[in-house]
C-alpha cells in the first residue's frame, strides 16, 4: 500500500483508515457495490466518499488489529500461523467468488485485519484491505512473502 496515498481520521468515536483512489484505478461498479453494501465478508467493513473528484476508501478500523499488531505483540506460533493462513485463503476464495480477484488485495501484515469473535483465546474473524488496480507479484509469491513477514515479525525478542 502506498504511503502517499493513506490516512487515518476519527469521527464519531470510530477510527477510520483512509486511502485516496486515483482516477485510473477506481473500481467497476460491480465491485463497488460489493464493497460498499458489504457483500464479501473476507473484504475489511468499508464505505465510499466523493469528494472533488477523488474517490476515497474509509476502512472502519475500530476494534480491528492488523497481522503486524498482533505479531508485534503476541508473537507467532506455528499452529495458529497455519489457521491464520487457512482462514486467509477461504477468505480470498470468498473474494473470487464475488469476482474480486486475489490480485486486489496487499495481502501484507500491514494489511490483514483480525478481530476478537469470542471470549476465547485465539478465535479471531479475519479480513483483508481491499485495494485494486495495483500491481502486484503473484498470489503465490505474495502469500509466501506474507509468511516471511510473519516469521520475521513473530520472533521473541
Amino acid at each position: 500500500m502506498d504511503p502517499e496515498r493513506m490516512n487515518v481520521e476519527e469521527a464519531g468515536g470510530l477510527k477510520y483508515l483512509v486511502l485516496s483512489c486515483p482516477e485510473e484505478k477506481r473500481p467497476a461498479p460491480y465491485k463497488m457495490k460489493i464493497l460498499r453494501e458489504g457483500l464479501c465478508p473476507a473484504v475489511l467493513p468499508m464505505r465510499f466518499l466523493e469528494q472533488d473528484g477523488r474517490l476515497f476508501f474509509y476502512y472502519e478500523q475500530s476494534g480491528w488489529m492488523s497481522l503486524e499488531q498482533k505479531l508485534e505483540r503476541e508473537g507467532a506460533e506455528p499452529e495458529k500461523m497455519l489457521s491464520l493462513l487457512q482462514r486467509l485463503l477461504r477468505g480470498l476464495l470468498q473474494a473470487e467468488d464475488m469476482l474480486l480477484p486475489a490480485g486486489d488485495f496487499p495481502l501484507t501484515p500491514a494489511d490483514v485485519f483480525l478481530k476478537e469473535t469470542s471470549r476465547e483465546k485465539d478465535c479471531y474473524h479475519l479480513c483483508l484491505l481491499w485495494e485494486g488496480g495495483v500491481e502486484r507479484p503473484s498470489l503465490v509469491r505474495r502469500l509466501a512473502m506474507l509468511l516471511e513477514a510473519t516469521e520475521r515479525l513473530g520472533r521473541c525478542p
